[in-house]
């Protein structure tokens, strides 16, 4: 190493103690303390936004209309996908039974609209939502 930064972290879990993520980057020659830091930041965020999709639940439905208690705030962006989940489950880590599927079509700060993209049974408020992503490996 010649004399420049190097950064080794890990991601854990408090409630389980897995270690989530392991991170190690060195700082490149040349590189300034403020962009180093900044792709630092840039690889924690993104392990993290793998491991914990957002979750929330439908505040109201009005016809093809749902509101989710998601915004901006927690980093909804309109086009993001949601699967509806079937009553009760939601706080497992297991493969997620569901029963629609949701498009954000409008962000405000603490709450976002969507759209119905799919329904296999009637959406209602309460119920909790998860961000779809697609699946590794398709």
């Amino acid at each position: 190493m010649g004399g420049g930064l190097q950064a080794v972290l890990q991601v854990i879990e408090t409630e389980t103690t897995y270690v989530k993520a392991a991170l190690s980057e060195e700082q490149g020659a040349g590189e300034t303390l403020a962009a180093f830091s900044d792709r630092i930041g840039g690889a924690i965020l993104d392990a993290i936004d793998s491991e914990y999709p957002l979750r929330g639940v439908i505040s109201n439905v009005t016809g093809e209309e749902i509101v989710l208690d998601i915004g901006s705030g927690v980093g909804a962006k309109t086009g993001m996908r949601f699967k509806v989940l079937l009553d009760g489950q939601g706080s497992e880590k297991k493969k997620l039974a569901y029963v629609g599927i949701l498009n954000l079509t409008k962000i405000l700060e603490y709450e976002s609209l969507g759209s119905v993209e799919k329904a296999y049974a009637e959406l209602r408020k309460g119920q909790r939502v998860i961000e779809l992503r697609e699946e590794k490996g398709t």
